[in-house]
């Protein structure tokens, strides 16, 4: 709604594991507009931004906005936090790839994606402790390795850069910000037979509490294709299933946090 050249948008604010989104029906915004709208002193506040669109019945057209103003390929929380929204079980399309979402009686929502794959970058040189997965996005997974601490969760990319050139060797120093913006990156450590501990840091958004395309990665990459894993994270459990070597289930419980309007 337009009023005095100024639009009000309606949202609804949700959260998948402390990774937060702002729903908005189906509105077009600027770069500008995101970044405002994500800011968590002079805006909302979110991780990322999610616009959606009905096609049909229960069939949305879905895409997704980093508080950075880039658009994301694909999000396993936000498709969660989404489903929680709309309620029932939705059809989604997010850049071509379909996905579905289906929420239980007891809250828990189940996300279906494609069975990931394992790809190849020119850009890096892995070695057995590193994958990388393609899940609708792409994930950089380092196996075994030491966290990040607080302040390289909090610093600059360049601290952040400091401790993952630890684990992985770039071919061309210059390759590092490219990397950056293309990849999530995962520093994953095994704690027993089906529970791995997973700490991101999200192209666009930064270091996140939670990543949901992330843990379906990172669980894939560890391979427990005959059950289900468990994967924590700073803002609470994930849990992950591969189903018939064909599709991947993510369950998690979102919540709807508040809805309001903003005017921009």
């Amino acid at each position: 709604m337009i009023i005095n050249h100024e639009l009000f948008i309606k949202f609804t604010k949700a959260e998948t594991n402390g990774n937060d989104f702002i729903i908005i029906e189906d509105i077009p915004l600027s770069m500008q507009d995101i970044k405002k709208i994500s800011d968590r002193r002079y805006g909302i506040g979110a991780d990322q931004i999610i616009i959606y669109k009905r096609i049909s019945q229960n069939f949305y057209d879905v895409k997704f906005f980093n508080s950075d103003g880039s658009e994301a390929d694909m999000c396993g929380n936000g498709l969660s936090a989404l489903t929680k929204f709309l309620g029932f079980e939705n059809k989604f399309v997010v850049k071509g790839q379909k996905y579905i979402g289906k929420v239980e009686q007891n809250g828990i929502v189940n996300i279906t994606v494609p069975l990931p794959t394992e790809i190849l970058c020119d850009k890096i040189l892995c070695n057995k402790r590193c994958k990388i997965i393609n899940v609708g996005n792409k994930h950089i997974v380092l196996l075994e390795v030491a966290p990040m601490s607080e302040s390289e969760q909090t610093n600059t990319p360049t601290t952040f850069f400091s401790h993952i050139t630890q684990y992985l060797h770039f071919l061309d120093s210059k390759e590092k910000n490219d990397v950056l913006a293309e990849y999530n990156i995962h520093f994953v450590n095994f704690i027993k037979n089906g529970v791995i501990e997973i700490d991101s840091y999200e192209r666009g958004a930064g270091h996140t509490l939670s990543c949901g395309s992330g843990a379906i990665a990172c669980a894939f990459a560890y391979g427990n294709p005959n059950g289900e894993t468990v994967v924590q994270q700073k803002g609470g459990k994930s849990y992950v299933k591969f189903l018939k070597n064909t599709e991947a289930v993510l369950k998690t419980k979102p919540n709807i946090v508040f809805c309001g309007e903003i005017t921009l």
